[in-house]
């Protein structure tokens, strides 16, 4: 996938939807936002991942969280 994004030019768009387990960093961009359940503020960290084009990445659970439906 980041071998993907990363040939991507600077003037394409793109929106990657993964409701995947495990897929919180499955595209490496230059930032990632958090959004905190506690109290529903962003957190904005900046990762220093090259990417030209402009890419937002939505996963559905964190690194070490699984998708499930159902236990």
């Amino acid at each position: 996938i980041n071998t993907v994004v990363s040939r991507f030019q600077e003037d394409k768009k793109a929106v990657l939807i993964f409701d995947c387990c495990h897929s919180g960093s499955i595209v490496d961009l230059p930032y990632v936002l958090t959004l905190s359940p506690v109290d529903g503020g962003v957190r904005k960290e900046k990762v220093l991942k090259p990417v030209k084009a402009k890419v937002i990445a939505v996963s559905g659970c964190r690194d070490s969280q699984t998708s499930a439906d159902i236990t």
